[in-house]
């Protein structure tokens, strides 16, 4: 007797579990079954059409498993007068829009998952139903606009990416209540940027082909947001100040863009909840927080700090970083930096960030809470390396190369007991490597290539397990892994004409070494990988 026929059952719930095999087609459906819950499986075969038999049928997640290339029609389960809650992720979906009143299918349904169905087209029975408040038609091959009716309409959770979008019709601040959380990452969307409702929570409009600016008003569109990212776009203009006003933005993504100008200076001054401030690959230049550390509460709690690549100059404010509280103190219980509201039904949305490590980019997800970030390398910044970062002891990552920092590498580096990557290559650093640098038990890479230091190479601890590409570019530098003996203690002090101007990265040149399952720390070894 099959699981379906059973005359009492109300509700089968096997989810997220390691069930295999195939369902079979049965008869004499039941008359009680109300919830059938087995997304996250590994089931197999054909989805049996006797499904759609089970007419009391109020949730239905068949999702995240492994069922045959078998197209479904999706209006089979259409006339299910109770159905609520469909979810069809993974399964190849046929849709025939030639139905004569597509309106009168789904009466009832609020929630609909069809992502990774093959989909080219959004289902027209949408267009008329008044009930649905969560769609995901993410990753599908759907084309052409963003249809107005989707825009104005009263989802309040809505995933549109990884398709072949190219453009919006209307404006999500249209609607009369509308989404407070928007995903429409991975698309080919250009033109203007559209505006969210007040209201909206989660704003994603990355990797697409925006070219505008970033609207004046934007800020009013972000009153409760606390994740806001146009990264990966090519927009052009400033970021407008008006954005310090968006005081709940918990992750800001702008990088890889055209932005120029500097950053706000009321931005982390402001934002205080800010965590991630991701600026990387823009044309952003002058002093880098020009009078925005003047305040206690810049930086407080801010965790991934990612600046590169852009044309800041002058020296670095040690008021800035005096700041960071969030990278001095251990951040005790290990979560992942996302977004989820329980009371409005939301998934947990992962937050992913792009680390460019030596001119390697991978993307990184599941990024623990306690994981800590800046990166202000290939700018232009000169002067000496402040001493304050000796105080970020929870930093687990600090890179800096590609610059013009001058003087000797602090001593106080050897106090961020946590750090496990530092990269200060292609300054123009000089004296001798400070032994404290060997009390980095958790340091995994280090790069101090192509600067002016001299002596002695530190021989103890993990410096053992330093290679030559760790220490090249550094004449007066001696002792193994380098092929120089060390005449004395010390090497000569390099002429003046083998001092290294910053350079571009050498994108041969891979230092992201993490992922090797060592477990070291609790940092990069932590992160997974896509």
């Amino acid at each position: 007797m099959s699981l379906f026929t059973l005359p009492i059952l109300e509700e089968l719930n096997r989810a997220d579990n390691k069930l295999s095999g195939q369902l079979q087609e049965f008869t004499n459906a039941s008359s009680t079954l109300q919830s059938v819950l087995l997304h996250g499986n590994n089931l197999q075969g054909k989805l049996p059409k006797s499904l759609a038999d089970l007419s009391t049928l109020m949730s239905l997640y068949l999702g995240s498993n492994n069922f045959d290339d078998s197209l479904v029609e999706l209006e089979l389960f259409g006339h299910l007068q109770n159905l609520t809650d469909l979810d069809l992720s993974g399964i190849n979906m046929l849709i025939f829009d030639q139905i004569a009143d597509s309106s009168r299918l789904f009466p009832s349904l609020t929630v609909l998952e069809l992502n990774s169905c093959n989909l080219t087209t959004i289902p027209s029975f949408l267009k008329h139903s008044k009930n649905v408040e969560y769609l995901d038609l993410s990753n599908n091959r759907i084309n052409g606009a963003i249809p107005n009716w989707i825009c104005s309409s009263s989802l309040f959770y809505l995933n549109l990416s990884s398709n072949l979008f190219t453009s919006v019709e209307g404006s999500f601040s249209n609607s009369s209540t509308g989404s407070v959380f928007i995903d429409l990452h991975s698309n080919l969307l250009q033109g203007l940027i559209p505006l969210p409702l007040p209201n909206s929570i989660l704003v994603d409009y990355s990797n697409n082909l925006f070219t505008s600016s970033i609207p004046f008003n934007i800020s009013y569109y972000l009153k409760k947001t606390t994740f806001f990212s146009l990264s990966n776009n090519s927009l052009t203009g400033e970021v407008p100040s008006s954005i310090c006003t968006a005081t709940k933005l918990y992750i800001f993504y702008i990088s890889h863009n055209n932005l120029s100008s500097s950053i706000p200076a009321c931005l982390l001054e402001s934002l205080i909840h800010l965590g991630v401030l991701h600026a990387r690959e823009n044309s952003f230049q002058g002093s880098m927080m020009a009078g925005i550390c003047e305040s206690n509460r810049s930086f407080v709690n801010l965790q991934i700090f990612d600046i590169s690549s852009n044309h800041f100059t002058g020296s670095l404010p040690s008021e800035c970083f005096k700041s960071m509280k969030a990278m001095m103190v251990h951040q005790g219980q290990m979560e992942t930096i996302g977004y989820r509201d329980i009371s409005l039904g939301l998934p947990y949305y992962q937050d992913t960030i792009t680390v460019d490590l030596k001119g390697f980019e991978m993307k990184l997800v599941k990024i623990l809470t306690t994981f800590t970030f800046i990166n202000l390398s290939d700018n232009q910044f000169v002067g000496n390396i402040p001493q304050v970062f000796g105080d970020l002891k929870s930093l687990h990552c600090l890179n800096m190369s590609l610059n013009g920092f001058t003087s000797e590498i602090p001593r106080v580096l050897g106090d961020m007991s946590d750090l496990e990557a530092l990269d200060l290559s292609r300054n123009q650093l000089s004296r001798v490597i400070p032994s404290s640098l060997t009390s980095l038990t958790f340091l995994e890479f280090l790069n101090l290539s192509n600067n002016n230091l001299v002596g002695r190479v530190p021989q103890i601890y993990k410096f053992s397990t330093f290679s030559n590409s760790s220490f090249e570019g550094n004449l007066g530098l001696c002792w193994s892994p380098l092929s120089k003996d060390c005449i004395n203690s010390t090497s000569v002090e390099p002429s003046s004409d083998s001092k290294n101007a910053p350079a571009k990265f050498d994108m041969d040149e891979i230092w992201f070494w993490m992922f090797t399952g060592l477990g070291y720390g609790v940092g990069f070894a932590a992160v997974i990988i896509y």
